[in-house]
């Protein structure tokens, strides 16, 4: 049986972009993984070949990272960029693949070996909203993203895109996830293809 999280609702990332962009509805998918402890329910089992990706992955942060060293940045990796903040009635928490910074200049990059997608810009959007909060990490910075497909194919995202609107856009959301009342589910045969919550805990689930 779902126990309800230790210290209240938790938020990844990554749980976020394709709502905020309009690609998913059923914001219930993610209400039912904010509030419940994941080690005590059974996800339902993916097909996603996740060692594959991890090497792709991997291969494509080392290749970023020596661009931009190469480019006179300094760069840190992964676990160097963990975070961890309060938002909106939520603890979110993650880590950026890579954070270059030169002189005034800090750049937020996440490496994706898949098919670009609009998701992957607001993924990185978040990341530069987030990292506001961590105060003097960018005291007197200029915070821009990028996100890294390979040397050839590079998504820019500038400075302004998350400004103060984004940010009422994810405060948004995000009260809606970690509130008591519970959103309304939205059941599709293409989100719930994805969903990792059993039919025994959403009886509504589209079974592919």
């Amino acid at each position: 049986m779902p126990v309800l999280r230790e210290h209240g609702p938790y938020i990844h990332p990554s749980w976020l972009p394709r709502l905020l962009i309009g690609m998913d509805h059923c914001e219930h998918k993610i209400w039912f993984q904010a509030h419940h402890d994941g080690r005590t329910w059974t996800r339902v089992a993916s097909d996603f070949n996740s060692v594959t990706y991890n090497l792709q992955h991997t291969d494509l942060m080392k290749r970023c990272a020596q661009e931009y060293e190469e480019r006179g940045y300094s760069v840190t990796l992964e676990s160097q960029n963990e975070f961890r903040i309060s938002l909106a009635g939520a603890t979110v928490s993650g880590r950026m693949d890579l954070v270059a910074t030169r002189d005034q200049d800090l750049v937020i990059i996440d490496a994706k070996a898949a098919k670009p997608s609009e998701a992957h810009a607001v993924q990185v959007m978040l990341y530069m909203l987030f990292i506001q909060f961590q105060g003097s990490r960018t005291q007197g910075m200029t915070v821009t993203g990028e996100v890294y497909y390979g040397e050839d194919h590079t998504m820019p995202i500038a400075a302004v895109a998350a400004g103060e609107e984004f940010r009422e856009m994810v405060e948004g959301l995000i009260s809606r996830l970690t509130a008591r009342t519970p959103p309304r589910k939205v059941p599709s045969a293409s989100e719930c293809r994805f969903c990792p919550i059993p039919s025994e805990y959403c009886p509504e689930r589209v079974e592919v």
